[in-house]
């Protein structure tokens, strides 16, 4: 389900000319690493979002450098 979803949000970013990165990758890699999620098991902790911002980050540069 999650993968028809990011393909809907995929769509609707491209249609409405803005950028869009999918983290969902990201977090699959870490399904099971303890690390990556807060004491709650499910949400993601700090370590986790820095590789999401890490994916994001280029993206987001780009579109500065570009005057987006």
């Amino acid at each position: 389900e999650i993968d028809l979803f990011n393909q809907v949000n995929l769509q609707e970013a491209q249609d409405r000319g803005a950028r869009y990165v999918d983290i969902t990758p990201v977090s699959r890699q870490l399904a099971g690493n303890r690390d990556a999620f807060t004491v709650d098991g499910l949400h993601p902790s700090a370590s986790q979002y820095t590789l999401w911002v890490e994916a994001v980050l280029p993206v987001a540069l780009k579109a500065l450098q570009d005057g987006e």
